[in-house]
């Protein structure tokens, strides 16, 4: 009976800088990606990450990948209960995996950076870019796995009008202000 190869795996330490709504704790970023350990593209057995203590807005997720595999993968924001999509990273990164092990950097929709080991999970001195937290669309993950569109669009749609109706009820309350201020020093 002929022996089947061994598969052997490396480790890899993805980390993205991006700032979420960490005060929920309900908001988690997501790995997804082409291989069955980044979830085969469902969302819903995306790998999350975790918020480093040490350095906020750095979300690390380790997997185990087959050594010398090409894959794909994004960043999402989602629910910790992997049912809802706030935002999908605009980038597919690609890469093929080596014999050894290492962390991938990157910044949300950035290109992505290679470090040979594991020995921290952050570089401090990698230049940051801050993002809007406000999801642009929001997605529910339906049982097959289709996401439908929702809420996101109509959020953002009356949080401007929200804006836009305190800032004239702020213009209109400065004038009356002016005007009750005028009329006291007449007398």
């Amino acid at each position: 009976m002929p022996l089947l190869p061994v598969l052997k795996f490396v480790t890899l330490k993805f980390g993205v800088y991006y700032e979420a709504c960490t005060s929920s704790r309900h908001v988690r970023l997501g790995l997804v990606g082409s291989l069955p350990e980044l979830g085969g593209w469902d969302i819903r057995k995306c790998v999350l990450a975790m918020e480093s203590q040490d350095h906020p807005d750095c979300w690390i997720a380790v997997v185990r990948v087959p050594e010398n595999c090409e894959f794909q993968w994004k960043w999402v924001v989602m629910s910790a209960d992997k049912s809802l999509v706030f935002r999908w990273e605009d980038t597919i990164h690609s890469m093929k995996s080596g014999t050894t092990s290492g962390r991938l950097r990157t910044w949300w929709n950035g290109d992505v950076n290679f470090f040979p080991g594991l020995r921290s999970d952050c570089q401090s001195r990698m230049v940051r870019e801050r993002t809007r937290s406000m999801p642009v669309k929001t997605y529910k993950v339906m049982p097959d796995n289709t996401m439908m569109g929702m809420l996101g669009n109509v959020v953002a749609e009356m949080l401007e009008i929200l804006q836009i109706i305190c800032q004239f009820f702020f213009v209109i309350g400065s004038a009356m202000l002016v005007g009750i201020q005028n009329e006291n020093n007449q007398y």
